[in-house]
């Protein structure tokens, strides 16, 4: 039984090769993406590819509402669900969520952490903000319908939260345990979520909140809330997910073993480890042991990944709008690799950004190129030279390979005399050709890729070869 499907991880500081190992060994129900892993177009484009490129399901979500929280590049600003609800037109609701959704598919993501059908109340928390529609629960409840339609209408999966609410709360849960005295089953609050449930709703969060009335803990492991409330009476059958469990609420009260335990015997399907490159394994372990301990139903996990794979076969395409130019990266690379490579220290030679003619934006993507190599070759020395002039600010140069990205050396005399001088400084260099190819006829005899581009999605793909040529 594959239990890592019980886990959704996030990466906030990049999906890299550690990332992407673990996201291969424990398949997970899917993968959230933070502002880190998308802070361009381009990086966001790098990121999907490196998913996909996995080729099993899953689902690819993040935490972009509209508003107040807004995470992805390249979807037009939204002014917020509050605002969309001052306007008092449902329809709105529907067209933001269907042009957010379709953005989102376009890019690649097949889910969404939204909407927020929580309630304003009269000191709310900042955090809720203008996430929310209206201080009116049936304003919420039909806005956050038409909401979900639309992202439905574009193939993207919803989540509603966080149940049972969180207007009531004054406290942030991401810093301190929020926690609400006056809640009931039959508690206004939760009118939103119980229509949302009622068109069909598939994946609903928790709130890392204290409802005292109903129960001493946090509704994310509540057995009164998670089942009394939310599959026995509102009759809910889709999937439960936590918030992200480094919320303090969560995390100083219940991290790792104690939480793993009651979330998953409680009613809960999947844990959000929005920090997975440091909190996975300790939780997993956790888990793991409680299971072979006979603490966690085997049976009931059983049923829980049964309904997470039906929801990724439902959700999940192996290609997505926008692959198509990934592909044509990866194709068009020439390659004349003839050896494989120890790639541990690597030096590595970028052009400054520079436009080489007036109908050129090369130099936006040479500005992002340097984060790029220091991202993808953690161990690098990374030298920048100027493409006329082929000057570096360093006069020695360290590194037990050379990795050189040229810049049409064919038409500066001084930056081919710097790439000619690599040669006799390391024993191997591999030359990357990121622009013209008459630059090719000056290396043949050299380990060389031809990009045809200087966009980073095409540079990545020239990485990306020169790793699977690595020792």
């Amino acid at each position: 039984m594959n239990y890592g499907k019980l886990f959704f991880l996030g990466f906030p500081d990049g999906l890299d090769d550690e990332a992407i190992e673990i996201i291969k060994e424990y398949k997970p129900a899917g993968v959230i993406l933070y502002p880190g892993n998308m802070r361009s177009i381009e990086e966001l484009q790098i990121s999907m590819d490196k998913l996909y490129s996995l080729d099993f399901p899953l689902l690819i979500t993040s935490d972009h509402e509209g508003g107040q929280l807004e995470t992805v590049p390249g979807i037009l600003s939204s002014p917020g669900n509050y605002s969309i609800g001052k306007v008092n037109a449902p329809e709105y609701a529907y067209e933001y969520g269907k042009y957010s959704g379709d953005k989102l598919k376009e890019y690649g993501f097949n889910m969404v952490f939204s909407p927020v059908l929580d309630v304003l109340h009269r000191d709310s928390s900042a955090v809720t903000g203008f996430r929310i529609f209206s201080d009116d629960p049936r304003k919420v409840a039909e806005f956050g319908k038409e909401y979900i339609r639309g992202l439905l209408d574009s193939g993207i999966l919803p989540t509603a939260k966080h149940f049972p609410g969180h207007g009531k709360a004054i406290q942030d849960s991401h810093e301190e345990t929020p926690v609400i005295d006056d809640f009931s089953f039959e508690d206004e609050d939760i009118f939103p979520f119980e229509e949302a449930i009622n068109t069909g709703i598939e994946m609903i969060m928790t709130a890392h909140i204290i409802y005292k009335s109903l129960d001493k803990e946090l509704a994310t492991v509540s057995k009164k809330i998670l089942t009394d409330l939310l599959r026995e009476k509102l009759k809910y059958n889709g999937l439960v997910i936590s918030d992200a469990i480094e919320m303090k609420a969560y995390y100083n009260n219940y991290f790792p073993e104690k939480g793993v335990k009651m979330f998953f015997n409680n009613g809960g399907d999947i844990l959000l480890i929005a920090e997975a490159r440091e909190n996975f394994k300790p939780i997993y372990n956790a888990f793991i042991n409680a299971v072979e301990n006979g603490e966690i139903d085997k049976k009931l996990l059983k049923n829980k990944i049964e309904k997470i794979e039906k929801l990724q076969k439902k959700y999940y395409t192996s290609e997505y709008k926008g692959s198509f130019l990934n592909k044509i990266a990866r194709k068009a690379l020439k390659v004349s690799l003839n050896e494989k490579f120890e790639l541990k220290n690597p030096a590595i030679f970028i052009p400054k950004p520079k436009n080489l003619s007036q109908a050129d934006t090369t130099a936006n993507d040479l500005k992002i190129l340097e984060e790029l190599v220091k991202f993808e070759f953690k161990d690098a020395n990374v030298y920048s030279y100027d493409p006329v002039t082929g000057e570096t600010e360093e006069e020695k140069f360290e590194g037990n390979i050379a990795i050189s990205f040229v810049l049409d050396s064919f038409r500066f005399s001084e930056q081919l005399r710097l790439q000619k001088r690599l040669k006799r400084q390391f024993k191997k260099v591999i030359y990357v050709i990121i622009r013209n190819d008459q630059d090719e006829e000056l290396y043949e005899s050299d380990n060389h890729i031809v990009t045809y581009s200087t966009k980073l999605i095409s540079i990545y793909q020239a990485i990306r070869v020169i790793k699977e040529h690595q020792i």
